[in-house]
C-alpha cells in the first residue's frame, strides 16, 4: 500500500474509534485507537504539507517542552490533548462526507446556475445568502463551484462585450458577495467545529441559545456587506445582465439542500433529546450515515449490486485518495486542539482578571477585544480556529468576569467569521484570487477593506452593550 492509503486508512480508524469512544462515554481502548491513528497520520503526512502546517507542528511540540514543568500531571494532559485534537479532526471527517456526495450532484450545478441567472439589482444579495447555505454542505467547494461559474458567465456577456470594465464590476461584485457568504458560514452554522470548540469552552452555554444568537449576528454582518456594496457602486453604470430571469419555480431547485440539512440537523437534535449525545455527537454520527444516503440515491437507477459497488467505490476513494488531501485541515485542528488543551492547564488563572485590573478596563470591553484580537491575529496568518481555541482556552469563565457567556461566544464566533473575509492568509481569499487574478491581499484590503472596517467597528459596539 502506497503512504496515502495508510494515512487515509489511519485517519479513517482514528475518527471511528473516536465514534465509538465518545458514543460509550470513555472507552479507554477506543481512545487508544484513535490517538495513535491520528499521530499515525499526522507523521505520515507531515512532509506533504505545507510549510506553515509544518510550523504549526513544531511550535506546538516545542510549546509542549516548554510547558512540560507547569504542568501538574504531563501524561495525563499530553493524552487529553490529543484525544480532544482527534475529536475536532473527526468532525471534520464526518462533515467530508457531505460534501463527498454533493461534488457529483448534477443539482448542485443547476442551483449554482440558477443563482447566477439573477437580475443585477439582486444578484449580490442572492449570490451572499446561495453561498452561505451552500458553504453549509460544500465547505470551500462552494468558492470553486460559484467561483469558476462567475468567470465562465462574465468572460463575454452579451451586451457588454466592449466594456470590459462593466465586465470587471460584474465580476468585483459576485466575488465579494461569495467570499463573504461563505465566511460567515461557521459563525452560526452547527455542521462547522466553531459551535461546538465554542460550546466546550463555554460549558453553561447551549446550542439553543447560541445558534440562534449567531444567525442573528450573520443576517447583521451581511446586511452591512450589502450596504457597502450599494454604497460602493451607487453611482457605477447599470450592469447588463448576460442571462434572462429564471422563472420562481426554479427557486424549488434549493429545496432538497434545505431538506438534506434540516435531515442531519434534526435526527441530530432527536439523538441528543433521546440518547442524551450531545448534538455535535449527533452531527457527527449522522452527517456521514445522510452522505451515504444521498449517494446511494445518485447510483439509484441501476440494480442494487451496481448501486452497491458505486457505493463501495465511493467511501474507498474518499477514504485513500480525499482524507490524505484533508492534512492541511487535520494537522492545524489536531494541533490547536492539542496547544488548547495545555494552555488551559498550565496559564494562570488570575492572568486575564488581572491584566484587566492592571489596565483599569471594564470587562464587558472583554469580548470587544477577543472578538478583534482574533481578527488581528488571522491577518498574521494564524488561522482564525487556532485563535479562537487558544483564546477560549486562555480566558476565565464569563460568569467569573461578571459578563454574559453569551457575549463572549458571539466574540469568538463573530471573529472567526470576519476574520476569513478580512485575512490574506485564507484559503477563502486565496481562492478568490485565483479567479480575479489579484492577490489575496488586494482582495481582502482593497476590495474589502470598508467593510472589514464597519463590522470591527459595529460588532465590538454590539458585544460590548451585550456584555
Amino acid at each position: 500500500m502506497t503512504r496515502a492509503t495508510i494515512s487515509g486508512i489511519a485517519l479513517a480508524v482514528a475518527s471511528l474509534a473516536t465514534l465509538v469512544d465518545q458514543f460509550a462515554h470513555g472507552q479507554p481502548l477506543a481512545a487508544a485507537m484513535a490517538s495513535l491513528a491520528m499521530v499515525a497520520y499526522v507523521m505520515l503526512e507531515y512532509r506533504q504539507s505545507p510549510r506553515a502546517a509544518r510550523a504549526i507542528v513544531v511550535l506546538a511540540l516545542l510549546s509542549a517542552a516548554l510547558l512540560w514543568p507547569r504542568m501538574p500531571e504531563p501524561w495525563r494532559l499530553v493524552r487529553e490533548g490529543i484525544v480532544f485534537g482527534t475529536f475536532l479532526s473527526t468532525f471534520f471527517v464526518a462533515l467530508g462526507f457531505v460534501r463527498m456526495a454533493a461534488e457529483k450532484s448534477a443539482r448542485i450545478e443547476r442551483a449554482g446556475r440558477q443563482l447566477l441567472a439573477q437580475p443585477a439589482g439582486r444578484r449580490y444579495l442572492v449570490l451572499t445568502l446561495g453561498s452561505n447555505l451552500f458553504g453549509l454542505i460544500l465547505s470551500m467547494g462552494v468558492i470553486g463551484l460559484l467561483g469558476s461559474m462567475v468567470k465562465r458567465g462574465n468572460e463575454a456577456p452579451e451586451g457588454v462585450a466592449d466594456r470590459p470594465e462593466a465586465r470587471r464590476l460584474r465580476e468585483r461584485r459576485a466575488m465579494m458577495a461569495i467570499q463573504r457568504g461563505f465566511a460567515m458560514v461557521p459563525t452560526w452554522s452547527p455542521l462547522s467545529l466553531p459551535i461546538p470548540i465554542v460550546l466546550t469552552a463555554i460549558p453553561t452555554l447551549k446550542w439553543e441559545t447560541v445558534v440562534p444568537a449567531a444567525l442573528a449576528a450573520v443576517v447583521l454582518l451581511l446586511a452591512v456587506g450589502w450596504i457597502d456594496d450599494q454604497l460602493s457602486f451607487r453611482n457605477a453604470e447599470v450592469e447588463a445582465d448576460s442571462v434572462q430571469p429564471l422563472d420562481l419555480a426554479s427557486w424549488w431547485v434549493h429545496v432538497p439542500f434545505l431538506l438534506l440539512i434540516l435531515g442531519i440537523f434534526g435526527a441530530s437534535v432527536l439523538l441528543e433529546k433521546t440518547v442524551g449525545s450531545p448534538l455535535v455527537l449527533g452531527m457527527m454520527a449522522c452527517a456521514p450515515t445522510a452522505a451515504l444516503l444521498w449517494v446511494a440515491g445518485q447510483g439509484a437507477s441501476q440494480d442494487w449490486r451496481t448501486t452497491g459497488r458505486w457505493l463501495r467505490e465511493r467511501v474507498q476513494r474518499q477514504v485513500t485518495q480525499v482524507f490524505p488531501q484533508y492534512r492541511t485541515e487535520i494537522i492545524i485542528m489536531f494541533m490547536a486542539g492539542f496547544f488548547g488543551v495545555l494552555i488551559r492547564a498550565t496559564l494562570p488563572k488570575d492572568l486575564i482578571p488581572g491584566l484587566i485590573e492592571w489596565l483599569s478596563l471594564s470587562p464587558r470591553w472583554l469580548p470587544a477585544m477577543a472578538y478583534l484580537l482574533v481578527i488581528v491575529l488571522s491577518n498574521l496568518a494564524i488561522h482564525p480556529m487556532m485563535a479562537v481555541i487558544i483564546l477560549s482556552a486562555a480566558m476565565p469563565s464569563p460568569d467569573r468576569l461578571g459578563i454574559e457567556p453569551l457575549s463572549m461566544a458571539l466574540a469568538y464566533l463573530c471573529g472567526w467569521g470576519v476574520g476569513v473575509s478580512a485575512s490574506p492568509y485564507t484559503v477563502c481569499n486565496l481562492m478568490i484570487g485565483q479567479f480575479t487574478d489579484h492577490s489575496a491581499h488586494y482582495i481582502a484590503y482593497r476590495w474589502n477593506g470598508r467593510y472589514l472596517l464597519a463590522v470591527m467597528l459595529l460588532g465590538s459596539l454590539g458585544l460590548y452593550w451585550l456584555a
